[in-house]
């Protein structure tokens, strides 16, 4: 039988077990459903029901500080959009099969050759909460290419399973939840020539500061760390929603700062990386998820 320490004795195990329950619940009528539709009823149901959450005074916050020539009521449509977006990442995430079967979703850049070549000969890929992250490295597997994937792993073994083993049809690579191990393995991957895929917006409070939005941020900076070690080229990437669910990829490559100082290179190229991705949210602001805590919100954090 499945055991968690953070279910505790038959309770936890009982409340793990219907958590797990709830969430297959949840997400078969949008398996059931098809995909483009899934995805707009998703998307109506998270817009309507997320604004009455308290996270969304969060999300408020970040938006005030982040746009602050905007007005409340154009801040208020971002946040509505950017649940509604979520919405739709959540649907599509139980349509993954199909998303991979249908290259057609896809609008791809003109050089998206050139980055294929770059996974093959090996590459760190970093990407954001942006569109629908979820299939952020898809369009850039194309055939004979092999991407490894980190992930958060959730408390409850029994989601942490079925989750990733919905994300892992496009991880060819393998999937990793976060930690030392999965640190060990990512740099021997690296060194045997693979690829690496990264989502690197995620407040990390161990990790490094950078400035995103003109204020102090927590950043992973081990990305560009793992780039510096190997030597490889650092990749970023964004899937936009175009329209329902479908999308365009937008890539580039992250020029790297190589000096004698490796410290002061992982801190420069992460912030390199961030400032990317910033440009991209405020392109598509409504696409992005801010109700997470990137930023140092206590004075104490700002100096």
């Amino acid at each position: 039988m499945t055991t968690s320490p953070f279910y505790p004795g038959p309770l936890g195990a009982l409340r793990m077990r219907l958590e797990y329950l709830g969430l297959r619940a949840g997400l078969a009528p949008l398996r059931a459903l098809p995909l483009d539709t899934a995805s707009g009823i998703s998307g109506r149901l998270w817009r309507t029901l997320a604004p009455h959450m308290r996270r969304h005074a969060r999300v408020r916050e970040h938006l005030a500080f982040a746009f602050p020539e905007l007005s409340d009521a154009a801040r208020e449509r971002i946040a509505v959009a950017s649940w509604d977006n979520l919405g739709r990442v959540v649907a599509e995430s139980a349509h993954v099969d199909e998303l991979v079967a249908d290259p057609s979703r896809f609008e791809l850049p003109a050089d998206v050759d050139r980055y294929r070549r770059l996974a093959r000969t090996g590459c760190v890929f970093v990407s954001l909460h942006l569109g629908n992250w979820e299939i952020a490295a898809l369009p850039v597997l194309g055939r004979n290419v092999s991407v490894a994937g980190t992930y958060q792993a959730i408390q409850n073994p029994l989601v942490d399973r079925y989750v990733r083993r919905l994300r892992e049809p496009i991880y060819k690579g393998g999937l990793f939840p976060k930690g030392h191990a999965t640190a060990r393995k990512l740099v021997s991957i690296v060194r045997s020539g693979g690829s690496v895929g990264f989502l690197a917006d995620l407040r990390e409070r161990r990790g490094i500061k950078v400035v995103f939005f003109d204020r102090p941020a927590y950043a992973n900076p081990f990305p560009a760390s793992l780039a510096r070690l190997a030597d490889l080229p650092i990749v970023a990437g964004c899937m936009v929603r175009t329209e329902g669910a479908r999308f365009r990829l937008h890539l580039t490559t992250i020029e790297q700062t190589r000096t004698a100082d490796r410290t002061f290179d992982v801190l420069d190229t992460t912030q390199t990386i961030h400032d990317v991705f910033e440009h991209w949210i405020r392109a598509h602001p409504e696409q992005w998820m801010w109700s997470h805590r990137k930023w140092a919100l206590r004075p104490a954090d700002d100096g």
